[in-house]
């Protein structure tokens, strides 16, 4: 049976909650950039990551995560689901996103009492880059467009890997990407 966040008291609590759009925040450039505009409520998992580590009177450095959390109900177009999103507006770094969604894992785990076959059943890694900081090689782009044609299974960056190990999915979407998949499927 899949978690309820909506339900769980650690999640649901009102100073974890945010925009998508606040949480695809870039602080490390000059100027404000958003990886993307939408405003629906998710759960900011640098927040649980720091919540969840004070608790146990850890420091937040201890651990890494990414930054934000959502789920989606069943319907016609996706099944219920658990997502992970990471931004990265920079150059990926596929061991840092694989760390990050490691310890994120790590915490949701504790946090709701499951195990990691819990994880690769339900959870999804989504890792949503800046292109123009991640160019693609022509073999990058062939697999790319042969994957999203279904005729095989790639994942960018390397980050298959996490896939049936500790995740049910990991999809690699640039900007323009996750918009169309915010519009599908986040509409509010």
């Amino acid at each position: 049976m899949i978690v309820d966040l909506s339900n769980n008291s650690f999640f649901k609590s009102s100073d974890l909650k945010m925009s998508l759009q606040e949480t695809s925040l870039d602080p490390s450039k000059e100027v404000r950039t958003y990886m993307t505009l939408c405003k629906r409520k998710v759960v900011n998992y640098d927040l649980v990551k720091r919540k969840y580590l004070n608790s146990r009177g850890l420091s937040e450095e201890y651990a890494k995560s990414v930054d934000a959390l959502f789920q989606l109900a069943s319907d016609k177009l996706c099944d219920d689901g658990i997502f992970f999103v990471e931004f990265k507006n920079g150059k990926v770094l596929p061991c840092d996103v694989s760390n990050k969604a490691r310890d994120s894992i790590l915490i949701f785990q504790s946090i709701v009492g499951k195990q990691l076959e819990y994880s690769r059943d339900n959870l999804r890694l989504l890792l949503v880059y800046n292109a123009s900081c991640n160019p693609m090689d022509y073999r990058t782009k062939t697999a790319l467009a042969r994957a999203k044609r279904g005729l095989c299974d790639y994942t960018h960056f390397g980050l298959g890997n996490l896939r049936e190990f500790c995740f049910k999915d990991v999809k690699t979407y640039t900007e323009e990407e996750f918009e169309e998949f915010v519009s599908d499927y986040m509409a509010e």
